[in-house]
């Protein structure tokens, strides 16, 4: 699969928010025409564009423009057709017109699970049960931008299986993502591995060399591998987030090389979201280990992406102690990093058993692919190397037989190459695409069936949950250019839900202000940020057993798991976690901070 073509974020997009209204998102012009749209059903891009221009941008007087431009269109057709005709006395009779009748599509509901698998900090899901429901009804969409109006029943229903037990061909994916503060070496050390791997050319990693020494670089030749644009060379620092592939003897492997720096978290956040593992690169130099794990008022990066990551489903975690070369392989530097880290680390939710440690050097390339030769390591390290750990690294556990949910973090239109037309790029999160499927884009309402799949770069019949693909679509109908990272690809028959209001089961991070009532804050789930009110606090819950502690607390401080009841400040595709873990997972921020993370339990409306 290429790399995907990175939508730039603005880098101080979550900075400076005083004065900015976190309730009205003006990013783009996307918005707004979707926003007309919404209100005067299918209406031409460019034709709404000019309206919203013409009106300073104003929603409310481009819906005037439009729809009195649809009247004016409709008044001719109207005349030359009355609705009331006199009959003539010999016409014959209309032969009768045949009735059409539409199947519509049924769900089976299942039953409720006794409990949602734990899969936030210390947060199980025993609670939360929801009222009984009758068989979802599913209307076909009349616009292009869907707004579907269904009972909070149909909302909360549980999906069936639709696809038969899944037997894949070839190894199973890990998605794995590289997390950790800024100038870990997280860059250096999965840029070495996969020149060690043979993934990257002699030649090419000569030139790289080559112009790192002619810019006083030396020792960012390896992190060039994956830092491709002229910023992140220019800055030294990870923007946006890489995609490479490799496999290992028992494992195709998706790597996900994060930003570490604390502006481009929700970068971060978008490629964790991907991610069924993690990779922890700590610097274990005197003092850079502090200031990652501390930070600014103890907000430092590796706290943050390691939170994170556990929020958003990570379950194993592979902690690299880089750089000890510097530390001339000290022993107790690398067990004093281990014991600093392992009480945080089950504060976050990882258990001892899915977390292991390695001693590494990115730029030596010492214990990447090969056991450590160094007198020094090897006297006390006799683990695996790194790939070793990586090729030992559980599967992707996503669910295949629910229904299809691609989440889109990329899409583009291609003349040339192997994949030509309409292309969107991302991951399934549930159920199975093969071609000819016939799909629908959430919230766009795009239809249209499978052209062509490639994964990891080879063309493919089917695509399975866990998987990053592309996919080529056919018979396309609808205005492409509406897509955006963050929509959602998905079975015609169950195309995904789209909420304003929802309940959420959530954990605070290591806040410094309490979280209130009608508290504004900025929503991420997959690639999408959206602006969000704290409508309500329902419960303050117990973290372990999910017992109530308090009834509609005011407010809650840090380390405390609670349900609460979110409103987005637009309609916004959500699932139940029961029902799509990575749809039902979010990540709430206010400014550079992350606030809390947490659980969908119920849509509302």
């Amino acid at each position: 699969m290429s790399r995907h073509r990175q939508f730039k974020r603005d880098i101080e997009e979550d900075e400076d928010y005083e004065d900015f209204d976190p309730m009205e998102d003006t990013d783009s012009p996307d918005y707004y025409i979707a926003r007309v749209i919404e209100k005067t059903g299918p209406a031409h891009k460019d034709q709404v564009l000019k309206a919203l221009q013409a009106n300073d941008w104003n929603v409310q007087a481009a819906i005037k423009v439009i729809n009195a431009a649809k009247q004016k269109t409709q008044k001719p057709a109207q005349k030359a057709s009355p609705q009331k005709a006199s009959p003539q006395k010999n016409a014959a009779p209309a032969p009768k017109q045949p009735e059409i009748k539409v199947a519509q599509p049924q769900i089976k509901i299942a039953e409720p699970s006794k409990k949602l698998e734990e899969d936030l900090p210390k947060l199980d899901a025993k609670s939360s049960s929801t009222e009984e429901v009758k068989t979802p009804h599913i209307e076909e969409s009349k616009t292009p931008i869907l707004s579907p109006q269904v009972s909070k029943q149909d909302l909360n229903a549980d999906y069936p299986d639709i696809y038969p037990d899944i037997v894949h061909d070839g190894k199973p994916t890990v998605n794995l993502v590289v997390i950790g503060h800024v100038d870990a070496g997280k860059s250096t050390l999965m840029g070495h591995l996969l020149f060690l791997l043979g993934y990257i050319d002699p030649k090419v990693m000569h030139a790289y060399e080559r112009d790192c020494k002619a810019i006083g670089k030396d020792s960012f030749q390896y992190a060039w591998v994956l830092d491709g644009t002229t910023e992140e060379r220019q800055r030294g620092v990870t923007i946006d987030v890489a995609c490479k592939e490799f496999s290992t003897e028992n494992r195709e492997v998706v790597l996900l090389d994060a930003p570490g720096h604390k502006d481009f978290v929700p970068n971060m956040i978008s490629g964790a979201a991907q991610a069924d593992a993690a990779i922890l690169v700590i610097d274990s130099c005197q003092g850079a280990f502090e200031s990652g794990f501390e930070g600014e008022n103890h907000h430092g990066q590796t706290k943050e992406h390691s939170f994170l990551a556990r929020s958003l489903g990570v379950s194993n975690l592979i902690v690299g102690v880089n750089k000890l070369d510097m530390m001339n392989w000290d022993q107790g530097r690398f067990l004093e990093i281990q014991n600093r880290l392992n009480p945080f680390l089950r504060t976050v939710g990882f258990r001892d058993n899915s977390v292991t440690y390695i001693p590494i050097s990115g730029l030596g390339g010492v214990n990447l692919t090969s056991k450590p030769e160094i007198p020094e390591l090897a006297s006390w390290y006799n683990g695996p190397c790194l790939i070793e750990l990586i090729d030992s690294l559980p599967p992707s556990q996503k669910d295949a037989k629910k229904p299809a949910r691609l989440c889109i973090m990329d899409s583009y239109k291609l003349s040339h190459g192997t994949l030509l037309g309409q292309i969107v790029s991302g991951k399934i999160e549930s159920g199975t695409i093969s071609i000819n499927d016939k799909i629908v884009i959430i919230p766009t309402g795009i239809k249209g069936r499978v052209k062509a799949i490639e994964k990891a770069g080879h063309s493919a019949t089917k695509a399975y949950a866990g998987e990053n693909v592309d996919v080529v679509l056919k018979d396309a109908e609808g205005d492409f250019g509406l897509v955006l990272p963050g929509h959602v690809l998905c079975s015609e028959l169950y195309p995904v839900p789209q909420v304003k209001n929802f309940k959420i089961k959530a954990v605070t991070f290591d806040i410094l202000f309490p979280v209130t009532r009608e508290q504004n804050l900025i929503m991420h789930i997959q690639s999408l940020k959206i602006p969000v009110k704290v409508k309500r606090i329902l419960q303050q819950i117990d973290p372990i057993n999910g017992k109530v502690i308090k009834e509609r607390p005011r407010c809650l401080t840090k380390f405390m798991s609670a349900i609460l009841e979110i409103e987005s400040s637009r309609r916004v595709c959500l699932e139940k976690f029961s029902n799509c873990k990575g749809l039902g997972r979010v990540t709430l921020r206010d400014h550079s901070e992350t606030v809390m993370a947490g659980m969908v339990i119920e849509l509302l409306e």
